[in-house]
């Protein structure tokens, strides 16, 4: 393998770690600047067991190593890293109803306007022929004029319901996703509270 070809791998390991709630961003990392030829890597970023460590040693009221720095983050919590996990699944899967709802809105309103343009034409071809209008035929013809623009309203009016049903699934749809939203927030807020309350006892 290459060297672009190794770090175009690498970048995709990284890309893809990054993305996932339970990739392995260290190693990620690591193989990452392997790839651009970094020396000694581990000078930019920290082993995860080292933090964990650290932070075993806090709650335990012991000192900490001194390997990790000050300003190193913590390590996430899985639950909520399960928590995240689910609402980027229920986002996704709302993001794709909701843009197919929106499409079928677009659609509908488009289909809406070629109606009303069909509409003014029949109604301009009606408004001549009566203008013009010197006989039984003509009659006849204004008439099929007027059924056809009764039949194109009443096409418009289906087409203006389905667009307008559309709009409302759209909008029912997103207050429905900020009320998940909400409630997932509060989940996870509950999941953060037996350690908030254990160092609030102290």
């Amino acid at each position: 393998m290459s060297d672009s070809q190794r770090l175009q791998q690498a970048t995709a390991i990284l890309q893809t770690a990054t993305q996932l709630p339970y990739g392995d961003r260290y190693e990620a990392i690591l193989y990452y600047y392997e790839a651009l030829k970094v020396q000694n890597p581990n000078r930019f970023v920290i082993d995860p067991a080292l933090i964990a460590a650290d932070q075993a040693a806090q709650q335990q009221g012991q000192q900490p190593s001194g390997k990790v720095p000050a300003g190193a983050m913590p390590m996430p919590n899985p639950k909520m890293l399960e928590v995240q996990a689910k609402q980027m699944v229920a986002q996704a899967k709302a993001d794709d109803v909701q843009h197919k709802a929106k499409m079928a809105e677009a659609e509908l309103q488009m289909e809406a306007a070629k109606i009303k343009y069909e509409i003014a034409l029949l109604s301009a071809q009606a408004a001549k022929a009566m203008a013009e209008a010197k006989g039984v035929d003509v009659g006849h013809q204004i008439a099929m004029l007027e059924a056809q623009i009764g039949a194109k309203n009443a096409h418009l009016d289906s087409v203006l319901k389905a667009a307008e049903l559309a709009h409302s699934m759209i909008q029912t749809q997103y207050e429905a996703e900020n009320a998940d939203q909400q409630r997932s927030h509060e989940r996870s807020m509950a999941t953060m509270a037996p350690s908030g309350g254990n160092s609030s006892s102290h």
